[in-house]
């Protein structure tokens, strides 16, 4: 089957209007490690010009399959981390607002399902002040799953965020502690702010 010049740049058009403005968008916020897909890329690009070649005009295939430009290399996030002395609700209730506000806005790329609370504080005020903030800032929301994410640490394995906000207790005597809020900074995947308190309560 041999495609003209119009039918083909149909085609290629075809593919682009299956993605919404905003999913296209989106990609510069999933995609992790640009470097290594370009490398990618170039293998599948090289081999379907070699294939097409000899059917297509050069500016045909630039089209459909157009030239790469070399990625960037992302390690992951840079964290952001606020570290409290003492335990103090109101406080943390504050600074957790502050930053998902920094991140909530309506013109921002961002919408509230990119963005999860991770904690490792199962405490009741916690959880209070998680849910209520949530409430509050997802509150035009009907949809539980568009809403912000938020769940304890021992449910975000294999899970990931565009943007995460992290409240980690403190464990002074735990050697897991630090394995912990690992995975916590690791589910984010462009933005991550922390926010670190010590409780005199058993970890």
């Amino acid at each position: 089957m041999f495609l003209g010049t119009k039918d083909t740049v149909a085609l290629a058009n075809e593919l682009v209007d299956k993605l919404s403005p905003n999913q296209r968008a989106s990609l510069s916020i999933s995609l992790r490690n640009t470097s290594d897909l370009f490398n990618i890329l170039c293998v599948i690009r090289d081999t379907f010009i070699r294939i097409f070649s000899d059917r297509f005009e050069d500016r045909v295939l630039d089209i459909v399959s157009p030239q790469l430009t070399p990625g960037h290399f992302i390690h992951g996030p840079v964290p952001f981390i606020h570290a409290f002395d003492n335990y103090d609700i109101g406080m943390i209730g504050h600074l957790l607002n502050d930053e998902l506000e920094k991140l909530y806005v309506d013109d921002y790329i961002i919408g509230p399902s990119d963005i999860a609370i991770i904690y490792n504080d199962s405490s009741k005020d916690v959880r209070t002040l998680i849910k209520a903030t949530v409430d509050r800032l997802c509150s035009n929301i009907d949809v539980e799953s568009d809403k912000i994410a938020h769940c304890h640490t021992r449910k975000s394995f294999s899970s990931e965020w565009p943007a995460v906000v992290v409240l980690h207790k403190v464990c002074r005597y735990s050697e897991d502690d630090l394995t912990t809020l690992q995975l916590e900074i690791s589910r984010a995947r462009a933005h991550c702010s922390v926010v670190l308190y010590q409780r005199r309560v058993n970890c």
